[in-house]
């Protein structure tokens, strides 16, 4: 079955093909498997995918526990643009609003419980075949014909990949980092809304207290991706 809308005043387009959710977003395509990865990150202005594929490519990551789960099931929902990502192990359901616009498109977390399992989610981290350009702290990488990136859209939202328990890196940035086969981009959240403790600045000081923000989840939590020509990419950003 092949089902296909149009976002309304927008040419860009969705649809379910072969248990796959394919999205077109200005310049990129995306497509996602029945488990919540990644199995096209494309670029229609060359017709090359730029995704790595020798390794695992999650749209999200949890964070659990101090562990790290992978998603075992993706739920798409045509009628609302909202993709529902099952994490079995822990039992953690994250939904996410999905927005195709002209230039890109964004990920928002609209709903993750039970919040008591949720230390943080990770966006990501989405593995590139592009290397000659990592941009670290903007999340972008380009070579001499496209940019790829990954943007944070509000404050709740950081650049990396919950390096730690404090949430921070003292590096020059890793929103964006080198690999031997490419890049990898990515971004995160964390819940704080509950006490912790964390080893803070740069793991000097062990097992410090933290206080809940109330209300401060990882609901919220937005990203936007985008793909542009090598020379568009400031004014894209």
């Amino acid at each position: 079955m092949r089902k296909i809308f149009l976002t309304i005043g927008l040419s860009a387009l969705f649809f379910i093909a072969k248990g796959q959710v394919v999205l077109n977003a200005g310049e990129l395509k995306l497509a996602l498997d029945k488990n919540g990865y990644f199995t096209q990150l494309s670029s229609k202005a060359t017709g090359k995918s730029y995704l790595y594929t020798d390794t695992l490519a999650p749209l999200m990551t949890l964070v659990s526990g101090n562990a790290r789960f992978m998603s075992a099931r993706l739920v798409y929902d045509e009628a609302k643009s909202k993709i529902t990502l099952e994490f079995k192990e822990p039992g953690v359901a994250v939904e996410i609003a999905v927005e195709s616009k002209a230039t890109h498109v964004v990920f928002e977390v609209i709903k993750a419980q039970p919040e008591n399992k949720i230390d943080a989610v990770v966006w990501g981290p989405i593995p590139t075949t592009i290397g000659q350009t990592v941009g670290e702290i903007i999340g972008v990488v380009h070579d001499r014909e496209v940019a790829l990136g990954v943007q944070v859209l509000n404050i709740k939202t950081l650049g990396g990949n919950f390096p730690n328990r404090e949430g921070s890196t003292w590096s020059r940035g890793i929103a964006a980092v080198p690999t031997m086969w490419g890049s990898f981009l990515q971004a995160y959240s964390i819940n704080r809304n509950r006490e912790r403790f964390v080893d803070a600045w740069g793991g000097e000081q062990v097992n410090m207290p933290v206080r809940a923000i109330k209300g401060e989840t990882v609901v919220g939590s937005k990203i936007a991706m985008f793909s542009c020509s090598e020379p568009a990419t400031l004014d894209r950003l």
